[in-house]
């Protein structure tokens, strides 16, 4: 007997499926489009190549344009680790907002302490040093 007082088919209808569906979306956990690893390694890598950028940069003039090129890279995987940080937390406003400010250092240590799962990088993470070696070769051979 159903709640309503008809009587039990043992089929669902098409109501209730969807009830069913709304309630397992409202109470079931959500599984995050970015893993931990793809939100830690643009986040790593922006600080190391802003390290080593300025490291080169500051040291001796043949490589001041490799030096550049990093720096430059590291802008841009800076901007894509905020982003990042925005879009995993978007369900806590506060949050992503203090996530897109704080930029790479705040998400690497989110990424580190407050997420779980595997962090070791997905193979198309690495994608990411294409454009850095590209920058950065560029940088250095237009300083030459």
């Amino acid at each position: 007997m159903r709640p309503d007082g008809s009587l039990d088919t043992g089929e669902e209808t098409s109501a209730e499926a969807r009830a069913r569906a709304r309630r397992r979306r409202a109470t079931g956990p959500r599984r995050q489009a970015v893993t931990r690893a793809a939100q830690a390694l643009p986040a790593a890598l922006a600080l190391a190549a802003l390290v080593l950028g300025l490291l080169l940069r500051l040291g001796a003039g043949g490589v001041a344009g490799a030096g550049a090129g990093l720096i430059v890279s590291a802008i841009g995987l800076d901007l894509y680790a905020r982003l990042l940080g925005a879009v995993v937390m978007r369900e806590r406003p506060p949050v992503a907002v203090l996530l897109a400010i704080l930029g790479s250092p705040g998400v690497l240590l989110h990424a580190l302490l407050a997420r779980r799962g595997p962090l070791a990088p997905e193979p198309e993470a690495w994608a990411l040093l294409v454009p850095i070696l590209a920058i950065t070769g560029l940088f250095a051979v237009a300083n030459l």
